[in-house]
């Protein structure tokens, strides 16, 4: 919890004490920290400050399951996915190692 910004000691406060967007933290946080197979996660940097993108990319980096992310982020897509499928008018084209 501390690598997504929560302070010693937060883990014990009520989840209805933090804001929404702490919430949000504690949900990835949440996600993260329970054992899985596989992410799925659509527009995780939605409400995330640069530096909580920037811990969500390094956790992602870690995780060793599988993962389902949809994003408009470009960042969060190149530096986390290693294949990426682009949906477009309703056609899905595996770009394998292009750039959107």
């Amino acid at each position: 919890m501390h690598g997504l910004g929560f302070a010693p000691g937060e883990e014990e406060h009520a989840v209805s004490s933090f804001s929404g967007d702490w919430r949000m933290r504690l949900n990835l946080a949440r996600a993260l920290m329970c054992r899985s197979d596989l992410l799925l996660l659509d527009e995780p940097t939605n409400h995330l400050d640069m530096d909580m993108r920037h811990a969500l990319c390094l956790a992602l980096q870690d995780f060793e399951g599988a993962m389902i992310l949809v994003s408009h982020g470009r960042h969060l897509l190149r530096t986390v996915c290693d294949e990426l499928v682009l949906v477009a008018d309703t056609v899905a084209a595996a770009l394998n190692g292009r750039k959107p």
